[in-house]
């Protein structure tokens, strides 16, 4: 069964503590008397049953910071009023920041009726049903108890045992915990506490700690105050370590799996602004940011806004003045560095990795407007344009197992998943093929006689994945976009074109170069017949070459296409009758000397052709 985490807020003195020492009759802010326990994890914490956890954090600073140490695996929040005192400003409060880390189930508990008359009680409830509406606690039950007489607790309880959890435990999430208390334990050594908030992680397992970036080995597991193999989402849990006597954990820390999660100095936020807040928020306010058990000061950005209105909602960047865990999709409460009011809040929607304010201003635009997390991820595909995320490379960057990947890209039309391998945008394949096409007309351009570009240029000038970038000519060929020949990649309609003059002098220099058969001409020996310059001469050799009209071969030895053509089948027709081919037999063949047979049965054993064993040439089959 799944653990359901139950979390109490409200105005201090209201009865949170007391009303958990009634349901359970422990006291929960003992905390000398859990030290002297050992390895346990009651601070702020007690449980109703072997499945259900309170939460209990009975000062105001700590309900902050401890409400959100659990927030993703909070499934049922109780807001506790005290009948004598009604709604005060940290009800308020309280209340705002359980709308903001998206809270959906909860109810409302009355207490201290024993202080009031009847009369007064239902001015209390009318003024409750008032402050709840259009909220999650609208319509919600409203128990009415007494720490004092008991009155309503065991009502309460039965209540509260009947709740079902609406997790679904997924076997293949990533373990996460964000620590909430950290403590030396006689006879354990170093003892974390937290509330797993995705994933599972049993003992032996290795995991990664953060910020330190060390690697641990789990000793041991508790929860429920019970020795266990293995602590699941949800679970209220002890974690034991081997070996790390070296690193400080404390409060704040973050354990996950060792292959995902890192620290970031800045992130791509939604974030809306309190609406009972009496001023705006404005750009490049100082903020104190709450997320998991950390706490961290951070200046705000927005795009093409000065300031935030309360009640509004937005896109922003948020630079972090030390390095802390974030992850896509994790809340944070926000509030004002001096005095501590609560501001707003919002959801992490991506990783900053730009360069320029330019750039992360069109980025909060551009995701600004995601409408779904389906949108939101196409969006983080399609900003990283010129290098395409691998399935792996997604899910590091976002932090989420491969089921759950694609369970959110999987009505996407506009994804699309290439060899298996590499995740792409519809657009952003368009973008890719517009800067290639773009890229080979230029260079078309400025080099007209040059058959094309070679892959490395390509890569060089446009910043492409190097492992992308042969499925993307691939595809940009089979398409119909681009060619290849000769390793080089040009537009498919490209052709080098001569004038008369140039044509007929390159139909001279294939003449003059065939009739040799098997010498060579040397350039001198061609500028002197065709009495041409050596720059022509050069441009239009380039040109023979890479129209494989002519050969090259040893960098100063040229041969016409058509002879080394007809070479190759003699060739092939003398080894249906020989096993092998001296240098000597091949001069023959070839009519040629020395001087040339043996670059020749060079480039053949280059190409393929031929091989050499000792001074005899054999035919690859």
């Amino acid at each position: 069964m799944n653990q359901f985490t139950i979390g109490l807020s409200g105005h201090i003195d209201h009865g949170k503590t007391s009303i958990i020492k009634s349901l359970t009759g422990k006291n929960t802010d003992n905390l000398k008397e859990e030290i002297a326990r050992g390895m346990t994890i009651n601070i702020g914490f007690s449980f109703l049953s072997d499945q259900i956890t309170l939460v209990d954090v009975p000062g105001h600073e700590r309900f902050i910071k401890n409400m959100l140490a659990g927030i993703n695996s909070i499934d049922y929040a109780l807001l506790v009023i005290a009948a004598d005192d009604g709604i005060m400003p940290q009800t308020i409060e309280h209340f705002e920041i359980l709308k903001l880390l998206n809270i959906k189930k909860g109810s409302i508990i009355v207490n201290k009726i024993d202080l009031v008359e009847n009369d007064w009680l239902e001015l209390v409830e009318s003024e409750i049903i008032k402050f709840t509406k259009d909220s999650f606690l609208e319509n919600s039950i409203i128990h009415k108890v007494s720490t004092k007489t008991n009155e309503g607790i065991e009502n309460l309880k039965n209540y509260l045992i009947n709740q079902k959890s609406d997790k679904i435990n997924k076997k293949d999430e990533i373990f996460r915990l964000f620590v909430d208390r950290s403590f030396i334990s006689k006879g354990f050594g170093t003892v974390v506490t937290g509330t797993v908030i995705s994933g599972s992680i049993s003992i032996g397992d290795k995991v990664k700690i953060l910020p330190q970036n060390k690697i641990a080995t789990i000793r041991g597991l508790q929860s429920h105050n019970k020795t266990t193999n293995k602590l699941n989402f949800g679970d209220r849990g002890a974690i034991n370590f081997q070996s790390i006597d070296k690193i400080k954990i404390e409060r704040g820390n973050h354990i996950s799996d060792k292959n995902f999660y890192n620290c970031f100095e800045s992130a791509f936020v939604s974030f809306k602004v309190l609406s009972k807040l009496d001023k705006n928020v404005k750009n490049n306010d100082r903020l104190r940011i709450y997320l998991g058990t950390q706490e961290v000061m951070a200046r705000i950005f927005f795009s093409n806004i000065k300031e935030i209105e309360p009640g509004k909602k937005t896109c922003a960047l948020l630079m972090f003045e030390k390095p802390i865990v974030v992850s896509w999709m994790d809340l944070f409460i926000a509030r004002t560095f001096s005095p501590l009011v609560t501001i707003g809040g919002g959801k992490i929607l991506d990783i900053n990795n730009f360069k320029t304010w330019k750039e992360n201003k069109k980025y909060i635009s551009q995701i600004g407007n995601s409408k779904s997390e389906e949108e939101l991820i196409e969006n983080i595909i399609y900003s990283n344009r010129t290098s395409p995320f691998t399935i792996s490379s997604l899910r590091s960057h976002l932090s989420i197992s491969k089921d759950r990947l694609f369970e959110l890209i999987d009505n996407s039309s506009k994804i699309q998943i290439l060899d298996d391998k590499w995740m792409v945008t519809l657009n952003q394949i368009d973008f890719i093929k517009n800067k290639i096409i773009t890229f080979l007309h230029d260079s078309h351009d400025k080099n007209p006689y040059r058959l094309g570009v070679l892959k490395e240029e390509i890569l060089n000038s446009l910043y492409f994945g190097d492992n992308f970038i042969d499925w993307l000519l691939n595809y940009l060929c089979e398409l119909g976009s681009i060619k290849q020949k000769n390793n080089l990649y040009s537009l498919i309609d490209f052709e080098i074109s001569l004038n008369s003059q140039e044509l007929e002098l390159s139909n001279r220099i294939i003449n003059l170069i065939s009739k040799q058969n098997f010498t060579s001409f040397n350039q001198k020996d061609l500028i002197k017949e065709l009495e041409i310059s050596e720059k022509v001469l050069k441009r239009l050799l380039k040109i023979l070459f890479n129209n494989n009209d002519l050969i090259l071969i040893n960098n100063n030895l040229i041969f016409s296409k058509k002879n080394i053509d007809k070479l190759i089948c003699d060739l092939k027709l003398f080894f249906t009758k020989n096993s092998e081919m001296s240098i000597g037999e091949f001069k023959d063949l070839a009519n040629t000397s020395r001087k040339y047979a043996v670059p020749l049965l060079e480039y053949f054993d280059k190409i393929g052709l031929t091989f050499r064993k000792e001074n005899k040439r054999k035919l690859i089959d």
